[in-house]
Parts: C-alpha cells; sequence; structure tokens
C-alpha cells in the first residue's frame, strides 16, 4: 500500500472521532443558546422582581431604583419572599399588590369614618373611580356598620372620572338653586362655592 494511501485510510478512519466531537459542538451550542437565562442567583431574582414593582410613592420609578422609604421596604419584603422560597415571582408581586391595596383600605376606611362621626354626619358616599374597588366597598360598608354609619355606594358603572361625586353635588345645587341656563359655560376647575346662588353661567 502506498504511502498516499495510507495517509488516506487514516484520515478515513479518523472521521468518526471528528463527527462526535462536531456533534457534541452543536448540542452544546443548542443548549446554550435555549438554556432559560434567567436569574440564578437570590440577588438576581430581587433585582428582577424590584424592576418589575413600580414605587408607590415615586412618580412611576421602580423600587430597583427608587431610594424611597417605601420602596426600601418592598424591597426588603421581596427580599425575604425570595429567601422562602416558596414563591413565583409573579406571587410575590401579587402578594406586593395586595398588602399595598389593604394599607391603602385600612387607611381610607379610618379617616371617613372618624371624620363621619367627628362631624356627626349619619352617611357617607364613596365615589370616583377608587369607589370601584371590591375590598374598599366591602371594607366601607363594614367598618360603616360597626361605626353606626350609613355607607352609599354607587353602582360599579357610575364610578368612573369621580362620576358620582359630581352627580351628587349636582343634585344638591339642582336643589337649592334650581337649573341652570343651556348655554352656560364649562368651568372644570370652578369649586362649587364661587357659583353664587341662583346665578346663570
Amino acid at each position: 500500500m502506498s504511502t498516499g494511501t495510507t495517509r488516506l485510510m487514516g484520515k478515513v478512519k479518523s472521521w468518526p472521532s471528528w463527527m462526535v466531537m462536531g456533534l457534541v459542538v452543536v448540542v452544546l451550542l443548542t443548549v446554550g443558546a435555549t438554556r432559560d437565562n434567567g436569574p440564578l442567583t437570590q440577588s438576581d431574582r430581587i433585582d428582577a422582581i424590584s424592576r418589575r414593582v413600580a414605587c408607590p410613592t415615586c412618580d412611576g420609578e421602580s423600587v430597583y431604583v427608587s431610594r424611597a422609604s417605601a420602596a426600601e421596604s418592598i424591597r426588603n419584603q421581596i427580599a425575604r419572599d425570595v429567601a422562602a422560597g416558596r414563591l413565583t415571582d409573579d406571587e410575590i408581586i401579587a402578594n406586593i399588590a395586595a398588602s399595598f391595596q389593604a394599607a391603602v383600605v385600612d387607611v381610607l376606611c379610618a379617616k371617613t369614618l372618624r371624620a363621619a362621626t367627628q362631624s356627626g354626619a349619619r352617611g357617607v358616599v364613596l365615589g370616583g373611580g377608587v369607589a370601584a374597588n371590591s375590598l374598599l366597598r366591602s371594607e366601607m360598608q363594614r367598618r360603616g356598620s360597626e361605626a353606626g354609619v350609613r355607607v352609599s355606594l354607587p353602582s360599579r358603572a357610575m364610578c368612573t372620572d369621580n362620576a358620582a361625586m359630581i352627580a351628587a353635588a349636582a343634585w344638591h345645587r339642582l336643589r337649592s338653586d334650581g337649573p341652570m341656563d343651556l348655554d352656560c359655560g364649562a368651568y372644570p376647575n370652578l369649586k362649587l362655592s364661587e357659583v353664587p346662588r341662583g346665578e346663570s353661567r
């Protein structure tokens, strides 16, 4: 067998090993390209979740960016939830939203009913978009009943753009002053107290 033939046979015999090596490289590259590149460490996961949560007192900044006390408190809660290892990222965010909602509802109910009690009001009316919130509606009714204050709730269809409050104010104005002329102008910033009784605008 000639020297050239021997070399050729040696190359042919080495092809399977080269093919196997090439196949391994392709598989590794494919796995690397398709592998989930999500956060792997607790610190990375905390940062990723923090970037998704807006600070409620910081003009829309994420709690990752903001240095406000509220943002710091939320970051600490995220860190505790991540360390516990029981919740997904979405569940952690949902729990934070629920906690914030509960805190806001608690303050609104407490202050509203305290003001009603101190002023001697027999009832309160919820109005505006926030009056569509289910937790606020149920809590205000429950606490109002306990405090002896009647709570009136508009239908959810009337809880947009302060429609219920404007309608209630207009009803009282109509009863006390009568109707205004149909050609009256629109004054979006006009306070009710600035409209003299009986005067059309």
